[in-house]
């Protein structure tokens, strides 16, 4: 193991480069692993000259408590096919943490000449990383603030390899979101391509979120422990792949979207922070009252947007009506695509005397992405 170590004020960070073996035939395979115990930015991995990629970066994340501590692995890992034979030198890669930069040592792989029966250093671990993928889709990268995103995590498997089961590692918390876990149990695997390959794939998890800050927001990562059916080279009695279980940890990766405030220029006095499509009404459900009546007022809005997190327009009646605190109506569903449906505020109005009077108006104004206006 290779590792260049620094401190922070927290703890000591280490930044490794490990290859599965160090002497292999020009007809093999080797994979690479970078690995941190931080979460490093702007990770920078060497050309790899005198290999060929066979695949990566294939990234993997981990985070765990114990007592009290937190600790953590974040690691990127490739696949490598030798060009040449001699010794080839991997030069440093290089990561970035809290404004430090920090680099592994380089370090070299014997290439030697072709054998007759090829084998590669945990060929079936390699396998696993290469035909085993986890991928969260985002939407939006550039939403406005309050404006819906949708986060949708694919497993991908090669149709070589099989999957008997998984458990979530870490979870995502989405910090500084809105969020809501969509059902998908019924979810069906499909056929696709991943990086231009065939692949079978499963919607492990949709997620809705409503960012509730401006700026460079992270969201956070998904990470699955997979068993993994991979084949070998042996056969059974009837001639059939014998397949191997492989224990695989994959992450979706932390993703870093960058939320937009809404305009202030002509922002209208009655704006709330509602941000979609909206349209609003008052109803009344009566003109005209008898002595000791009352009247309901109701303001509604319906539409597509927030309409569980944005505020509704306050009723303001004359001092000789009595108006009492409303009473919300909630009639909202939420899907991946966002919020949708009715939201209102019940006013109980009891007039003191008798008369005519006039309510005032009352004003909704609300922001409309695809438009960049507000209404």
């Amino acid at each position: 193991m290779l590792i260049i170590t620094g401190w922070t004020s927290m703890a000591q960070v280490e930044f490794t480069a490990t290859p599965t073996r160090d002497k292999i035939a020009i007809n093999e395979r080797v994979r690479v692993e970078f690995k941190m115990n931080v979460a490093g930015d702007n990770f920078t991995p060497p050309n790899f000259e005198g290999f060929q990629v066979v695949s990566g970066p294939i990234q993997s994340f981990s985070q765990q408590w114990v007592n009290g501590k937190s600790s953590m692995s974040k690691s990127y890992s490739y696949i490598l096919k030798p060009n040449k034979t001699g010794k080839v030198t991997i030069k440093q890669a290089v990561m970035e943490f809290e404004g430090a930069e920090y680099k592994t040592v380089p370090f070299q792989i014997a290439i030697n000449g072709a054998v007759d029966d090829p084998k590669d250093a945990n060929s079936q671990e390699i396998t696993a990383d290469t035909d085993i993928h986890l991928v969260a889709e985002v939407s939006k990268a550039n939403p406005y603030l309050n404006e819906p995103i949708k986060v949708v995590y694919k497993l991908y498997v090669a149709n070589n390899t099989g999957v008997s089961g998984w458990n979530e590692i870490d979870s995502p918390k989405y910090p500084d979101f809105w969020s809501l876990n969509i059902d998908n149990r019924n979810a069906q695997v499909k056929n696709g391509n991943y990086l231009g390959q065939p692949y079978r794939y499963l919607q492990l998890r949709e997620v809705v979120l409503y960012p509730q800050k401006t700026g460079e927001l992270v969201i956070e990562p998904l990470t699955l422990d997979i068993n993994v059916e991979v084949p070998t080279n042996r056969r059974d009695f009837f001639g059939r792949t014998v397949f191997k279980t492989v224990s695989k940890t994959v992450s979706a990766g932390s993703r870093k979207i960058n939320v937009k405030s809404i305009p202030t220029a002509g922002r209208p006095a009655s704006y709330t922070g509602a941000v979609g499509d909206f349209k609003f009404k008052v109803e009344l459900d009566k003109a005209q009252l008898d002595a000791g009546e009352s009247l309901n007022a109701v303001v509604k809005v319906g539409g597509t947007g927030n309409l569980k997190l944005m505020e509704l327009p306050k009723l303001k009646v004359p001092q000789s009506l009595e108006a009492y605190e409303p009473e919300r109506g909630n009639d909202v569903k939420t899907s991946i695509s966002g919020m949708k449906g009715t939201i209102s505020d019940t006013y109980v109005i009891v007039p003191q005397y008798g008369g005519k009077y006039i309510l005032p108006p009352v004003e909704f104004s609300y922001f409309d992405p695809p438009k960049k206006k507000l209404l």
